[in-house]
């Protein structure tokens, strides 16, 4: 019987352990399953009754830390040319996803095991010295998810946006500290909270995600330049050099955005029409090299607004379909 109760408390520690703030529910469950098979064993008076139970207890454990179960992606460092690390993790709905995910596993890599947050991405990116002091920064907010691009082959919208909120630059400075980035780019991405959860955080709040120590992908350290009217990689070079930021810092901010188009869909203005009406507000256009091409689109319009409006009304101009 003593084993029988040592199996219930260690399935219990193991789903206690799993669980997320917000399944206490599933833990409950499980809780009052192993509670009724530990007073099962107390009434057994065999021990065939209490071998059974031993493999009653290793299913309830198994199932229910499949309930537990969210998005998983491989242990391993992830090299791509875009922002996405999609095609290395699965997110798992529903027990029937989990047992399709572990039994196409290769059993020798180990996985990560996340909670599914939703909320949209934001990025604290600039420069850190040798001192893990953050030289230069600025934010750029993602408004699609990057996962619903390439599944869905849709085209895409971000922006640099230079007005950094006092909280969030505090935050991203304590990561860098933290993480102790020296002397190189960064691009650590958080997630903005849809809702709230328990334990984390509340709707609005930013939660790092991960870091990057490196520029953020494809153009954006040209749409970072432009937004902040300045050269990230002269700044780079400086922090090589003399270990700080040399460059003039220019008063002139603006909101700089990328907008995609997919070559499969129909879109209501022409790129000759695009041009014609935002000439003095674009930076930059062309086809994105194919290996960006399912994260970000297949061309793209760069351009730079003011306002926030502005940008916004440009980003439905250029992404408008028939």
């Amino acid at each position: 019987k003593q084993d029988v109760y040592a199996e219930i408390q260690g399935a219990m520690g193991e789903i206690h352990q799993t669980a997320q703030y917000d399944q206490k529910d599933i833990v409950a469950k499980a809780d009052d399953a192993l509670g009724a098979k530990k007073k099962a064993a107390a009434d057994a008076t065999t021990l065939t009754q209490l071998d059974a139970m031993k493999i009653q207890i290793a299913s309830i454990r198994q199932q229910y830390i499949k309930a537990l179960m969210v998005p998983a992606k491989p242990d391993e460092k992830v090299a791509t040319a875009s922002r996405s690390s999609l095609g290395y993790s699965v997110k798992l709905k529903s027990e029937e996803d989990i047992d399709k995910f572990l039994s196409s596993i290769d059993k020798n890599r180990r996985y990560i095991v996340e909670q599914f947050i939703d909320g949209s991405i934001v990025s604290f990116d600039g420069i850190a010295n040798s001192k893990s002091e953050v030289v230069f920064s600025t934010q750029n907010i993602f408004l699609i998810n990057n996962d619903e691009i390439v599944l869905n082959n849709l085209d895409d919208m971000y922006f640099c946006d230079p007005y950094l909120d006092p909280k969030f630059l505090e935050l991203g400075k304590e990561v860098v500290k933290a993480v102790g980035l020296k002397k190189r780019f960064f691009h650590i991405e958080f997630f903005e909270l849809k809702k709230d959860y328990p334990g984390i955080g509340n709707k609005g709040d930013r939660i790092p995600l991960e870091v990057n120590a490196r520029p953020a992908g494809g153009y954006t350290p040209d749409i970072i330049n432009f937004a902040n009217s300045c050269s990230c990689y002269d700044i780079y070079a400086d922090v090589m050099m003399y270990d700080e930021n040399k460059e003039q810092d220019y008063p002139e901010k603006f909101y700089c955005a990328s907008c995609s188009r997919r070559n499969t869909s129909s879109y209501l203005y022409s790129k000759e029409e695009v041009i014609a009406k935002y000439h003095n507000n674009i930076c930059m256009a062309g086809e994105f090299p194919k290996v960006l091409r399912d994260d970000m689109g297949d061309s793209y319009f760069v351009a730079k607004f003011k306002t926030k409006e502005e940008m916004m009304e440009f980003d439905t101009f250029v992404r408008s379909k028939k």
